[in-house]
């Protein structure tokens, strides 16, 4: 598969690289931006890199699958955006997830929706989907503490 990146105005969504486990890591690490992620655990750098290493092979199977979101200003990792099957539920296949994770210094500048418009624009009109979900957890599932102090 050949390497896809996307721009858009203040970011680039690229391939994964060796220097992105780090920061990738860094993301993980943090238990407010993992809080709506999975289990809401946080993630070790050796997961890290083998979670890095399933989002590559993604790509190869399916043609599709997570970028690396790069700030075009200061070349700095803030994140992830991109298109996943969501395997965890089965009984909705087949599908296609749109999904994004940002570390918290990003959050709030509308780097999120930025990167989502990419990506539904690449679903839609290079990929030619028909259609595309999003899965979010609620705040009632979570302890009432767990995010009311998380404001």
């Amino acid at each position: 598969m050949t390497a896809i990146s996307l721009a858009t105005v203040r970011l680039v969504l690229r391939p994964w690289q060796p220097e992105d486990v780090n920061p990738f890591s860094e993301l993980c690490a943090d238990p407010l931006v993992m809080r709506w992620i999975g289990n809401g655990s946080t993630r070790t750098p050796k997961e890290c890199a083998k979670i890095i290493e399933i989002f590559e092979s993604a790509w190869a199977r399916d043609g599709f699958g997570l970028f690396a979101i790069e700030h075009r200003e200061s070349r700095c990792f803030i994140g992830l955006c991109g298109l996943s099957v969501p395997e965890y539920l089965p009984e909705i296949l087949p599908a296609v997830e749109i999904g994004w994770r940002l570390s918290q210094s990003s959050w709030g500048k509308g780097f999120a929706t930025e990167a989502a418009q990419a990506c539904v624009c690449f679903a839609f009109n290079q990929l030619e989907l028909e259609r595309l979900l999003s899965f979010i957890r609620s705040e009632t599932e979570l302890p009432r503490e767990s995010w009311r102090n998380s404001a």
